[in-house]
């Protein structure tokens, strides 16, 4: 008779495993990142039990002999595997997002212990960003140099029980050690500082030098994906979401993205002339200081300003991810340099003028605008000022 895997599911890693008789398997599933109320889900009038999502995970798992998971295990190990082979399969649900709650999945085998990550979406948005989410990294890893995007394996499609409802599913890299970061309040402190969630060792704020380099590294990140021909790049990330994770590891910060939601191009039909291309790539890098200094305190509380560092930090990144793309050949080297020379250049009464075009393109009802608005004069010297100090 042909071995088949034991699959466990848990809420918590400090607690047992639940059973489908526990009342806790019949109950809905918060719908959020927080208890608000007006969530996509519940705009949907959606509602789903623990237990639902976790026979979800299991039936996309399971499926063909546990074909997803299998071919994503044999992608990273150099012996092949088939479901005979799996021993054990525990699902811990992770959070409740806006658009996603994630499973941990961990894969125990002989002598192996793997982690993988299968993120659910159950509400119509959340399904529309799963697609997307998954076909745009997707695309990145395949037709880019770069290991700043988790590897995803497959994606699909379940429904359980008697619910008529379908859940969006896919099947991606655990990114081990790797933890959300936010703006925070320590009680008593006068402003905000950065604190990293780790569930095993509790809060850690981050010095300032550690500071710094994750806001380098997430803008050297998104600089590096940009596309200064095709005008593409990553939009709609978001500090609050958590789209951003970082791990410290000997002192050093090591900063990835999570999250693809749209790769397109910034602006479409316009004709790639020497002048456009500086000039988008201008944009860009303006409109990505903005939002790089925005957050919700602790990833679900007011919305918060970023320190003056962040600029700094932005700038740089911007720099490295310029670089990145001459040292893969993916632009000249002497691009990168005109590129310093026609920032530089820029008088800053012209770069507050393109800020203020930036907002009046953003969403009237943003929840964020106002905040922006009151802060674009001070965020337009610390720019001029970062330019003048860096370029």
């Amino acid at each position: 008779m042909r071995h088949r895997p034991i699959f466990r599911y848990f809420i918590s890693p400090e607690e047992p495993a639940i059973q489908e008789e526990d009342e806790i398997w019949r109950k809905p599933l918060p719908l959020g990142r927080s208890s608000f109320t007006g969530t996509v889900a519940e705009r949907d009038n959606i509602s789903v039990s623990y237990g639902e999502y976790f026979c979800a995970v299991r039936k996309f798992l399971g499926n063909q002999d546990c074909r997803p998971l299998i071919d994503a295990i044999n992608r990273q190990s150099p012996c092949k595997m088939d479901c005979g082979d799996l021993q054990e399969i525990d699902i811990f649900l992770e959070k409740h997002g806006e658009y996603y709650h994630p499973a941990r999945v961990e894969v125990r085998l002989d002598h192996r212990h793997l982690a993988f990550v299968v993120n659910v979406a159950i509400s119509e948005a959340g399904k529309a960003c799963s697609e997307n989410d998954y076909n745009n990294i997707k695309k990145l890893n395949d037709g880019l140099p770069y290991s700043f995007l988790p590897t995803v394996y497959h994606q699909g499609k379940v429904a359980v029980g008697a619910n008529p409802l379908k859940m969006s599913l896919f099947l991606g890299q655990w990114l081990k050690g790797y933890h959300e970061f936010h703006l925070s309040r320590k009680p008593g402190a006068s402003s905000n500082q950065m604190v990293v969630w780790d569930p095993a060792k509790g809060a850690m704020y981050l010095a300032a030098d550690q500071l710094l380099s994750v806001y380098r590294q997430a803008a050297m990140i998104l600089t590096a994906y940009y596309n200064l021909v095709t005008f593409e790049q990553i939009f709609s990330w978001h500090h609050a979401a958590g789209d951003f994770v970082v791990k410290q590891e000997n002192g050093r910060m090591d900063v990835k993205l999570v999250t693809v939601r749209k790769y397109a191009p910034l602006f479409a039909g316009v004709e790639a002339d020497t002048e456009t291309i500086f000039q988008t790539l201008l944009l860009f890098l303006l409109n990505m200081s903005i939002r790089m200094r925005l957050d919700r305190r602790d990833g679900v509380g007011q919305i918060v300003w970023a320190g003056t560092q962040t600029v700094q930090g932005t700038l740089l990144g911007f720099l490295d991810g310029l670089a990145l793309q001459a040292r893969y050949q993916l632009l000249p080297e002497q691009l990168v340099q005109y590129a310093r020379e026609y920032i530089k250049a820029l008088p800053k009464t012209d770069l507050c003028d393109l800020l203020t075009a930036i907002i009046g393109r953003f969403h009237p009802q943003m929840p964020e605008l106002n905040l922006i608005r009151n802060q674009l004069s001070s965020h337009a010297t610390a720019i001029n000022n970062a330019i003048g100090q860096l370029f």
